[in-house]
């Protein structure tokens, strides 16, 4: 999958919400307009759940933010 902001990312955090999912980075700053891919995969040969992964970051506008 790839990650691309339009602004800074601080702390960018793959959560798949199922056991097992190995991500190749993880936990990383993304600087605005830059892009970054990031294979994702189980270790138990298990299809990834894409609908349940959730892409996070320490510094995501909030609800009512303007």
């Amino acid at each position: 999958m790839t990650i691309t902001t339009d602004r800074h990312a601080r702390l960018v955090t793959l959560d798949s919400g199922q056991p097992m999912v190995l991500c190749s980075d993880n936990h990383f700053d993304l600087p605005a307009g830059e892009a970054r891919t990031i294979s994702v995969r189980t270790l138990d040969g298990q299809p990834v759940r894409w609908d349940a992964l959730r892409v996070r970051t320490l510094n995501a506008a909030k609800e009512g933010d303007a």
